[in-house]
Protein backbone atom coordinates (compact mmCIF):
# COMPACT_ATOMS: atom_id res chain seq x y z
CA UNK A 1 0.00 0.00 0.00
CA UNK A 2 1.17 3.76 -0.80
CA UNK A 3 0.31 5.27 2.35
CA UNK A 4 -2.84 5.81 4.73
CA UNK A 5 -5.92 7.76 3.87
CA UNK A 6 -6.41 10.38 6.21
CA UNK A 7 -10.11 11.45 7.19
CA UNK A 8 -10.63 14.29 9.45
CA UNK A 9 -13.69 14.62 10.99
CA UNK A 10 -15.46 18.26 12.06
CA UNK A 11 -19.00 19.22 13.55
CA UNK A 12 -20.51 22.98 12.68
CA UNK A 13 -22.50 24.22 15.53
CA UNK A 14 -24.33 26.94 13.76
CA UNK A 15 -24.09 27.79 9.73
CA UNK A 16 -23.15 31.32 8.27
CA UNK A 17 -26.47 33.34 7.47
CA UNK A 18 -24.97 35.58 4.91
CA UNK A 19 -27.38 37.81 2.79
CA UNK A 20 -29.51 34.68 1.67
CA UNK A 21 -26.44 32.12 0.98
CA UNK A 22 -26.22 29.81 4.35
CA UNK A 23 -22.45 29.38 4.39
CA UNK A 24 -19.82 27.48 6.54
CA UNK A 25 -16.63 28.99 7.17
CA UNK A 26 -13.37 26.84 7.38
CA UNK A 27 -9.73 27.58 8.58
CA UNK A 28 -6.59 26.17 6.21
CA UNK A 29 -5.23 24.17 9.03
CA UNK A 30 -8.53 21.92 8.70
CA UNK A 31 -7.85 20.16 5.44
CA UNK A 32 -3.93 20.10 6.12
CA UNK A 33 -2.70 16.46 6.14
CA UNK A 34 -6.06 14.96 5.65
CA UNK A 35 -7.08 13.19 2.06
CA UNK A 36 -10.85 14.07 3.08
CA UNK A 37 -12.82 16.61 5.57
CA UNK A 38 -16.16 15.57 6.49
CA UNK A 39 -18.31 18.20 7.60
CA UNK A 40 -21.28 17.69 10.01
CA UNK A 41 -23.83 20.55 10.91
CA UNK A 42 -25.33 20.39 14.08
CA UNK A 43 -27.63 23.00 13.75
CA UNK A 44 -31.47 22.12 14.63
CA UNK A 45 -34.88 23.64 14.36
CA UNK A 46 -35.80 25.55 17.04
CA UNK A 47 -39.41 24.95 16.42
CA UNK A 48 -41.73 21.90 16.10
CA UNK A 49 -39.73 18.39 15.53
CA UNK A 50 -36.11 20.16 16.22
CA UNK A 51 -34.62 18.00 13.32
CA UNK A 52 -31.35 18.81 12.07
CA UNK A 53 -31.49 21.34 8.93
CA UNK A 54 -28.77 19.99 7.48
CA UNK A 55 -28.57 16.22 8.51
CA UNK A 56 -26.24 15.27 6.00
CA UNK A 57 -22.53 14.51 5.90
CA UNK A 58 -20.33 16.90 3.47
CA UNK A 59 -16.90 15.51 1.91
CA UNK A 60 -14.42 18.55 1.43
CA UNK A 61 -11.40 17.23 -0.24
CA UNK A 62 -8.10 19.68 0.26
CA UNK A 63 -8.03 20.24 -3.48
CA UNK A 64 -11.63 21.27 -3.57
CA UNK A 65 -10.77 23.42 -0.70
CA UNK A 66 -7.89 25.45 -2.26
CA UNK A 67 -9.74 25.87 -6.10
CA UNK A 68 -12.95 27.04 -4.46
CA UNK A 69 -13.61 30.79 -5.00
CA UNK A 70 -14.98 31.74 -1.51
CA UNK A 71 -14.84 34.91 0.49
CA UNK A 72 -12.00 34.97 2.93
CA UNK A 73 -13.21 36.71 6.80
CA UNK A 74 -11.74 36.44 9.85
CA UNK A 75 -13.50 35.12 13.50
CA UNK A 76 -11.94 35.71 16.82
CA UNK A 77 -8.86 36.29 14.85
CA UNK A 78 -8.77 32.67 13.07
CA UNK A 79 -9.19 33.55 9.10
CA UNK A 80 -11.92 31.17 7.34
CA UNK A 81 -12.87 30.58 3.64
CA UNK A 82 -16.72 30.61 3.52
CA UNK A 83 -18.19 27.84 1.73
CA UNK A 84 -21.87 27.77 0.50
CA UNK A 85 -23.54 24.73 1.77
CA UNK A 86 -25.58 23.86 -1.38
CA UNK A 87 -22.45 23.89 -3.66
CA UNK A 88 -20.80 21.07 -0.84
CA UNK A 89 -20.61 17.85 -2.15
CA UNK A 90 -22.79 15.43 0.36
CA UNK A 91 -20.50 12.56 1.38
CA UNK A 92 -21.63 9.01 -0.11
CA UNK A 93 -19.59 5.87 1.08
CA UNK A 94 -18.92 4.12 -2.04
CA UNK A 95 -17.42 7.37 -3.22
CA UNK A 96 -14.90 7.57 -0.17
CA UNK A 97 -14.54 4.05 -0.98
CA UNK A 98 -13.42 4.15 -4.19
CA UNK A 99 -11.14 7.07 -3.20
CA UNK A 100 -9.34 5.70 -0.50
CA UNK A 101 -9.06 2.18 -3.15
CA UNK A 102 -6.94 4.38 -5.26
CA UNK A 103 -4.90 5.78 -3.06
CA UNK A 104 -4.08 3.16 -1.03
CA UNK A 105 -3.10 1.41 -4.54
CA UNK A 106 -2.14 3.74 -6.98
CA UNK A 107 -0.78 6.94 -4.87
CA UNK A 108 -3.24 9.15 -6.05
CA UNK A 109 -6.88 10.94 -5.36
CA UNK A 110 -8.82 10.77 -7.78
CA UNK A 111 -12.18 12.62 -8.14
CA UNK A 112 -14.50 9.08 -9.02
CA UNK A 113 -17.09 10.92 -10.72
CA UNK A 114 -13.94 11.57 -13.20
CA UNK A 115 -12.60 8.60 -13.60
CA UNK A 116 -16.17 7.03 -14.40
CA UNK A 117 -16.18 9.65 -17.53
CA UNK A 118 -12.72 8.23 -18.32
CA UNK A 119 -13.52 4.57 -17.93
CA UNK A 120 -17.22 5.76 -20.12
CA UNK A 121 -15.13 7.05 -22.82
CA UNK A 122 -12.64 3.83 -23.24
CA UNK A 123 -15.33 1.74 -23.47
CA UNK A 124 -16.89 3.87 -26.93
Amino acid sequence: MKGDYRIRYYEIKIPIWHGGHRQIGLAPGRVIGVNELRVNIAYRRKKGDQQLVYPDTYSISPQFYHEYDGEWTSRYGTKLKLFVIEDLQVYVPWISITRQIMFDYFGVDEDPKRLQLINKQSED
